[in-house]
Order: C-alpha cells, then structure tokens, then sequence
C-alpha cells in the first residue's frame, strides 16, 4: 500500500512538474543507449571524476536479484533494458499488479553515507518507468523481500535524466536497485513501456555545489563533464541556486529562480577578478551525450554566467539552450568591477550527461584572476598580541600568505607568512599571531603569493592595541566632594567600561558603568560619599580585554 501511495502521488506530481519545465524533453528518442567510441579527454578541473565520462558500459542487467548486475562506484553508465524481463513471485510493484518488467542492480557503499544516483532512459517509453532502492543489506544479500525501501521514484513525461543525491546510506553495505516499467497490458493502450536507460552510482564531486572550481587563467581550454552530479537548487525546478527569492532572473516564470530552465545535474565553475575588466566564455567541444540526438531530438548541456555573491546571483547571460553535440557557443561580453566574482552553472539538458571544453577570454582591462577565495579576514584581540585569522573556500595554484603591518594605514610591513595548502576546493582556516603589536592602532593587511610568484592583496582590516593601559588611566579622591575623579586618555578604544571599588576585605561596595568616546579623553567623577575613611581599590574592566588596577585612600 505504502508503494502504491508513493506512486500515484509520483505520478500526479511528476506530470505537473512536466507542464512546469522550461527544459522539457520531447519523448521521441528511438534510440539505445550509445555513446562515442573514443574516450574523452581526461580534464583538469577539480572533481572526482577526472576521466570524464566513461565510454557507456555495454552489460545485460539481469531479471532475477539473485544475478543481479553490480555497479562500481564511479565506474560509468551501465546500459540496460527491461525489454523481455520478468516479475519474481515475491517482486513488489508499482499498482500492486503483475503488469510490470524489472532489471536489477547491487551496489556496496564502501566507506560511503552519501552518493549520487544518475538513472537516464534513452527510448521513449509511453507510460512512466519507476526506481526502487532497497537496503541496508549484508553482502550479497537481501532478495526475497521488498523491505526496507530506502528511496523511490516514479515519474511521467519529466526529462529523462534522473538526478539524485541519495543521504544517510550505511556505510560498508549492499543496496538493491530495482528498475521497473510496465508491459503492453498495464500500458494501455499505448503498448509496452520497457525501457532502455542506463545507470550509475557516483561519489560527491569535490566541485559541487558552488563556488565550484576555480578558473585562473585566461585563453586557456578548461575540460569538463556532468557526470556524477545532482541538483544544488531549490524550488520545484531546482533552478533557484543561491536559495534567495528576491533575486529572479530576467526571463525566469518563477520568483526566485536564478536560471530559465530545470536543473539536474550542473557542474560549477567560478572566477574572480582582481581589477575592473571585461571578459566573455566560449562554451565548445561538447561531445559523449549519453542523449545523442537522433531524429532531430535535442540533447547537450545548458549554462548561465551569474553574477556573485553565492546569496544573491545576478544573471548576466543564458546561453542557447540547449547547446548540443559539436557546437561552439560565445557568450556577449560582460563587465567587472574590482573584486567581482563570476559563478558558471553547466547542466545537462534535459538530465543528459556530456563532456565539454570552455574558454575564458578577457576583452579589456588584463586578465588578473584571484586563484583564492577569501570568505573571512577577521582577527582577536588578547591581552599582549593579536590574533589574524582567514577562511578561504576554494585555492587554486596558490603558494604562501604574506600577513602584513602598518601604523598609518599606508606604509605596510611583512611581519609574517604563512604556507598555503597549495590546490583546494575544502574550507579552510589558517591562523596567525602577532605576538608584538604596535601601541595604538594596527592596520593589518593580507596578500597572498601564486606559485608564479605573483601577489594579490586580499583583505585588510584594523585593530586598535594597547599592552597595559595603567599609565593612561588616573584615579584620584577629590577630597572636597568626596568623590573619585577617573580619567581616561584617548588611548581607551570607545565603549562601556565597568568601574568597580573594593575595601580591604574585597567586598564590591561600588559600581557603575563609564562610556568612553573614541580618540578623546574620558573625564568622571564618581560619589563615594557613602563610603567610609580606609584603603580602597579600584578596577576598570571593558574594551579588548582591558583589566585596570588601581588603589586610593578616602579620608
């Protein structure tokens, strides 16, 4: 019953969703699953699958689970068919009926918790095809029954590439893959919807979701593929990327959305510039579509420039969608200011999975590309040293940090470098402490150094230091009014300072708060006229760390 639930609101959700995607795919393939003879050229980008997309995988999945086909992780599309398979006795279906055809996979996690799962049906089948994921199983186990489920899918008239990244997996157990469709009897009157497809299971690319990798030069063919990656967006077509609905693209139907089509399975790349320029992408050499197109059936990759930050993209171009096999594709150029970042979505049209080459050309201004990005430049201040810390997202190339020091904001010194972790795409934190800092402000500045031995400067920021304030503080009765004058000299950074008086015995027998200004002297005079003759101390504690001591006598 459960299954039967899940399908028919699969069914009614899927067939909404059709009339809703932009992308939405003709179902007028005829052909098997087919892919180029020729391996495609290994590519630098920074994933985990760096052959590219792997020549499809010619196997014959098999009826029963007890022979079921098993996929390696990360090894390819494996091509297969339901045509002419059968339904087991104990086989659990869709409608609860026997009207159904099933192929069967096996796949082991490994050391994994989380895959992508790429299932593409190349025919055109006239009613929905449906997945089934069971498990967790011991190896080599788990046929007879049809529990647990694990995950489910069934859909109609959507794009046949079905992307999906599967969470909270048992590491180092088997997972049953049932695929089903339906034959003649439970098709009509269409006839039979066997299917042709192929199917993998991937490892998370380290490129997805954005920033993605980084692009650090100019004029320079960069090689990519989409195999292996699941949706990053949100919304009902996955299309709002940076989960902000206040930004929408120009020619987007649905608020929020970033990009005029579905996405499936987009790859990322990014830049960002170091001066103002102007820049254009040629997007070319798309090539080993599992969707080749037959019959005049489009297939390929679609794409967008988007304008950063990741929170809030500006789209700035939509190329042709869908750019397909063997065609070349220059965006119109597009302007940077200083320190702006480009963000590239390349997806599959329709779910299709592709390799291709891009290009980034720079028109005007010089191509000064950022091979780091920085996410935080902050520091900490303590009682005798300040503490510089950085997070980047991504560092590509990059060699060492240069941490350096000024007095007046102008006249930098090094005072410290710290080694890079040369190329990735992982968050990282790096640290450094000035362990002398000058008295009165400190203005900061971070540059880093490439590989090439070019420097960038990346981020500055200011902290106002003082190692003992004792000698800017005076504290003195009054004996007049009886009251305690303290003053403070600029040096105090402006804010709330907690003043306190103490006997001998070290009881507090007062308190108040002072608010200092910045950069001008703190004149206060405290009532103690309440208090009797005798020793007092006084403390005054606020700012960064400021912890002041000091003792007078009332008579």
């Amino acid at each position: 019953m459960k299954r039967i639930i899940i399908l028919l609101f699969s069914i009614i959700f899927n067939s909404a969703f059709a009339q809703e995607r932009n992308s939405y795919y003709p179902h007028h393939i005829n052909n098997s699953p087919t892919a180029s003879d020729k391996k495609p050229t290994d590519h630098n980008v920074n994933d985990n699958h760096k052959s590219g997309i792997p020549d499809v995988i010619e196997s014959s999945p098999e009826d029963n689970c007890a022979s079921a086909q098993v996929l390696t992780i990360n090894g390819g599309c494996y091509s297969g068919t339901t045509v002419n398979n059968t339904l087991e006795a104990w086989e659990c279906t869709g409608d609860g009926t026997s009207n159904w055809r099933s192929s069967w996979y096996r796949f082991n996690t490994g050391a994994n918790t989380t895959l992508n799962l790429a299932w593409i049906y190349t025919n055109s089948p006239p009613c929905y095809p449906c997945i089934w994921i069971l498990g967790p199983y011991t190896a080599g186990t788990g046929c007879g029954s049809c529990a647990p489920l694990f995950y489910s899918v069934c859909y109609q008239n959507g794009d046949p590439g079905y992307h999906a990244q599967l969470t909270g997996l048992t590491a180092n157990k088997d997972y049953l893959i049932d695929i089903q469709s339906l034959d003649a009897n439970g098709c009509f009157p269409f006839g039979s919807a066997s299917i042709n497809y192929c199917i993998a299971m991937y490892t998370v690319p380290s490129n997805d979701p954005p920033p993605g990798t980084n692009l650090n030069n100019c004029g320079v063919s960069f090689n990519g593929n989409n195999n292996g990656y699941s949706p990053d967006g949100t919304g009902l077509r996955k299309a709002n990327l940076d989960a902000n609905n206040a930004t929408t693209c120009g020619s987007c139907g649905t608020a929020g959305d970033d990009v005029p089509y579905v996405i499936n399975n987009d790859q990322w790349f990014y830049f960002c510039t170091v001066n103002a320029g102007t820049y254009n992408i040629t997007i070319n050499n798309i090539a080993n579509c599992v969707l080749a197109p037959t019959q005049g059936v489009s297939s390929g990759i679609q794409s967008s420039i988007l304008l950063g930050p990741t929170t809030a993209f500006t789209n700035l171009y939509d190329f042709p969608n869908p750019m397909n096999q063997g065609s070349s594709n220059t965006s119109s150029n597009f302007a940077l200011t200083a320190g702006q970042c480009i963000y590239i979505p390349i997806d599959g049209f329709a779910g299709d999975q592709c390799t291709y080459s891009f290009t980034l050309t720079n028109v005007t201004g010089g191509c000064l590309i950022l091979p780091v990005e920085l996410t935080k430049f902050d520091m900490k201040i303590d009682t005798k040293e300040v503490d510089l810390y950085w997070e980047t997202a991504t560092e590509t190339n990059n060699d060492v940090y240069i941490v350096q020091r000024s007095i007046d904001g102008s006249n930098y010194e090094n005072i410290g470098f710290v080694k890079s972790n040369g190329n990735t795409d992982v968050p990282t934190r790096y640290d450094f402490m000035d362990k002398k800092p000058n008295l009165g402000m400190n203005y900061y500045r971070l540059l880093q150094r490439d590989k090439n031995g070019k420097t960038n400067e990346l981020g500055n920021g200011i902290a106002k230091f003082y190692s003992d304030l004792s000698n800017y503080a005076n504290i003195a009765m009054n004996v007049e009014s009886s009251n305690l004058n303290v003053e403070l000299s600029s040096a105090f950074v402006m804010g709330i300072y907690s003043v306190s008086v103490y006997n001998m015995l070290g009881e507090k027998v007062y308190s108040t708060n002072i608010l200092q200004q910045d950069n001008i002297p703190g004149n206060f005079s405290l009532d103690l006229s309440s208090l009797k003759s005798g020793i007092y101390s006084c403390t005054i504690e606020g700012g960064y760390n400021t912890f002041i001591k000091k003792s007078f006598v009332k008579n």
